[in-house]
């Protein structure tokens, strides 16, 4: 007969389960009601509130169908992650890109701030994520999606830690330490850190999480199918790479009660519904990929995407190139470590993988190492479950090893001595200064995007070779709205039907001719249709070779198209372009950063041409001297320079135009100051930034004229008046190196030591490593 204990434990054991149950089934009614309200607002165009009432909604669900369960943790291995986790955290805090990087990274931003449809694959889930985030705190939502990437990151490294603790048989104090070691060293390899660092990065570092915790469910004796079915469908979300992942994980690892399919239907939709984000943001934002039917333009094109992906996006020698020294020397180690075991017999035993983790892992690194992205130098997300797996393996190797410690020179300790030794070189390379994860000029791509934005007219038309440069200009249309009415089109896509007939639709005065044609054809077609109405530019700094028709003036980094459209002269265009993050030649920058810093000297080298054809001998030199700053390496335009200082009349007509500006420009800038005056008590704010546009540009070209008049002169042999030219240039801009390098050598023909120092001392201010003053500084210093 059973006591009144037994009773009493029964009944608190009924009203708990009670309770659970409605618990569950009040987070089951939530989570359908916010989800269908949620989707609901997002079509509405309120995408940032309707995507956090999305996720609301899936973690209500995932609450209700038992996600806590794999949430478990001893006081040791939480420790042990927060230990490992916090200096990681930390260090992609600190070196984070601040704005987006290179690559197709805009492209990511694009589609979380305006929702854009983008061009596959698809990463919904991610974007629901961000623009959540985003709707939290709206005050950094311009800022924050590297950050995202570095928290989410740093909790899979927590949880990843979690893993490698569980899997350890023997917990000693050295292998707890190795353990960690691992895991700070992937954090620091490349592929790790550059996901954690990037707003992209959020796609892999998303899906990692995920994974962590489906195969935290799978590793449980009592399996909550629902919730680990809801994870599949939530990683096909993220990407396909991490669907297929999760959905080999999921088939691999079913039993008699996970092959109730039908109850486990609803978790599996529930994961897809992300992918009403593209549904609803169909032809919202323009342009939008595909047309109104995106996934049938992915499935009727997916053989001609793939082609296009390895011939021109895919190479073999870079992406094992960027996999970085860490990976490929655990690789290494692993390698060996198990050929040490496998002679001693201890491979024989207890396998270490399961078939379906061993597939897992290996399907992971080909779909890492075959979507490498040459231009985004990213490979494929799932490529950190294929590190991840490689620090799992290499942990089962010393613990099976310390199972049987044997004293020889390749016992437990002596492997982990060397396993440690090696990690940390791998460690110590990848960290060396000018390795692949110091990111330098970290404001350059945004400030690029806006020097072409603002180029742009209010009625201007782009068009873009660069699909970088596309979105990264579509997403400073967002953050500063620049010049808002003008129409951004990629030439790529001038041959697609669902193209062409989004922007008939979106701008119904742009005239096409059809689609008959090449691309090239194209793009001339609608330049002649259109250049009596619109201001055309093409984001060229160089013509191809065989171009003749319709006719173009340089303008540093667009082709601007000649029609009946008015448009401001190229070279006043030039003067908005603010030049001052670029990166000079002496410094390390990375292969992106050369590339887009070349079509500034190259497009300052090609208006110099055609403005001496035009005979605009001040404009040609002004353009063929900053051409020669920012690249001192690049020969053509100081050739040019020397065929106008070496011909008499072209440099008399210079002279004659640069007194003329030092006439004419203070009574403009005088007239300026008034007009902004008038402004500014009108309150009129529009007219009070145009006529400021307007006195930078006048001061530029008056202290510009003041610095080349002064090197005439100086030559001449008028020292004084050269003097007293180039302090005037140089209190109307003094961060002119060239004024200032110049009015140094000058003060040392001059015999004036003490303001030839000061020049040069000031040229070491703004450009600490100018070779050229540190040698004529110490120069001096060193004359008795």
């Amino acid at each position: 007969m059973r006591n009144i204990e037994e009773i009493a434990a029964e009944e608190d054991a009924r009203v708990w389960e009670e309770r659970r149950l409605r618990t569950q089934g009040f987070l089951f009614v939530s989570g359908v009601f916010l989800g269908v309200w949620g989707w609901w607002v997002f079509a509405g165009g309120k995408i940032e509130k309707g995507a956090f009432l999305v996720l609301v909604s899936i973690l209500f669900l995932s609450l209700a169908w038992g996600v806590l369960k794999g949430i478990k943790f001893s006081l040791n291995s939480f420790a042990a992650g927060t230990i490992a986790t916090l200096p990681i955290l930390a260090l992609y805090s600190i070196t984070r890109a601040p704005f987006f990087g290179w690559g197709k990274d805009p492209a990511f931003w694009l589609s979380v701030h305006a929702g854009a449809v983008g061009e596959p694959a698809w990463s919904p889930l991610s974007y629901l994520f961000a623009e959540a985030a985003c709707f939290l705190f709206p005050q950094f939502q311009f800022t924050l999606l590297p950050e995202l990437s570095a928290i989410v990151l740093s909790l899979s490294l927590f949880f990843l830690t979690r893993e490698y603790f569980s899997q350890m048989k023997n917990k000693t104090p050295t292998s707890l330490g190795f353990g960690l070691l691992l895991v700070w060293a992937f954090g620091l390899s490349y592929p790790f850190w550059n996901a954690g660092t990037i707003g992209l990065g959020l796609v892999s570092s998303l899906g990692l999480l995920l994974f962590l915790f489906q195969k935290s469910l799978l590793s449980m004796n009592e399996k909550s199918w629902k919730t680990i079915t809801l994870l599949v469908g939530l990683l096909w979300s993220v990407h396909p790479l991490w669907g297929f992942l999760a959905s080999l994980n999921y088939l691999g690892s079913l039993d008699g009660e996970g092959r109730k399919i039908k109850s486990n239907l609803l978790p599996l939709l529930v994961g897809l519904t992300p992918f009403l984000w593209i549904v609803f943001r169909t032809d919202c934002f323009f342009p939008s990929w595909g047309g109104n039917q995106p996934f049938l333009e992915i499935f009727q094109n997916w053989q001609s995407l793939l082609a296009s992906h390895f011939a021109q996006d895919w190479q073999l020698g870079p992406s094992l190139a960027w996999t970085g020294w860490i990976f490929w020397m655990c690789a290494g180690l692993s390698f060996f470590l198990w050929g040490m075991n496998f002679f001693k017999g201890k491979t024989t035993s207890k396998p270490f993988f399961s078939t379906v983790e061993f597939w897992t892992w290996t399907a992971s690194g080909l779909g890492g190492f075959l979507l490498f992205s040459n231009s985004t130098q990213n490979l494929g997300p799932s490529l950190l479950w294929f590190g991840a797996g490689l620090g799992g393996f290499l942990l089962k190797l010393l613990d099976r090893s310390l199972e049987k410690r044997q004293p020889t020179f390749m016992g437990w300790s002596s492997q982990v001595g060397l396993s440690t030794v090696l990690i940390l070189a791998a460690m110590i390379l990848a960290c060396l200064p000018g390795g692949r994860w110091f990111r330098r000029q970290l404001y350059f791509p945004e400030q690029h995007a806006f020097n072409l934005i603002r180029a742009l007219g209010p009625k201007s038309i782009i068009i873009f070779e660069d699909p970088f440069e596309a979105a990264a200009c579509r997403e400073t249309q967002l953050m500063e709205p620049v010049a808002p009415t003008a129409i951004l089109l990629e030439s790529q896509y001038l041959d697609k039907r669902w193209y062409v007939t989004q922007c008939v639709n979106r701008v119904p005065d742009l005239l096409f001719s059809g689609l008959n044609g090449s691309i090239e054809d194209q793009l001339k077609n609608l330049v002649i249709n259109n250049r009596d109405r619109w201001e055309i530019q093409w984001a060229l700094s160089a013509l191809p070779a065989d171009w003749k028709e319709p006719k173009v003036f340089p303008a540093v980094l667009t082709q601007v198209f000649e029609g009946g459209a008015p448009r401001e002269d190229p070279v006043d265009t030039q003067y908005r372009y603010d030049l001052t993050v670029l990166p000079q030649t002496d410094e390390k920058m990375d292969d992106a950063s050369y590339h887009y810093l070349s079509r500034y000297v190259v497009g300052f080298d090609e208006m110099g041409k055609a403005l001496m054809t035009e005979g605009r001998y001040p404009a040609a030199i002004h353009a063929f001297e900053r051409s020669a700053k920012l690249d001192p390496s690049f020969s053509p335009p100081q050739a040019y320079l020397g065929q106008i200082y070496s011909q008499q009349n072209i440099l008399e007509a210079a002279r004659l135009e640069f007194e003329k500006t030092i006439k004419t420009h203070p009574g403009k800038i005088t007239e300026i100051m008034k007009g902004i005056d008038s402004a500014q008590k009108a309150k009129d704010e529009m007219k009070m930034v145009g006529l400021l546009d307007q006195m930078i540009r006048l001061n530029t070209e008056l202290a510009d004229a003041q610095y080349q008049l002064s090197k005439i002169l100086g030559k001449e042999g008028r020292s004084q008046e050269a003097k007293s030219l180039l302090e005037s240039s140089l209190q109307l801009n003094p961060r002119q190196l060239e004024a200032q390098m110049t009015l140094g050598h000058l003060m040392v023909q001059m015999g004036n030591r003490v303001k030839a120092e000061d020049a040069f001392r000031s040229v070491l201010g703004l450009d600490p490593q100018n070779k050229e003053a540190q040698i004529e500084l110490w120069k001096l210093l060193n004359k008795p």
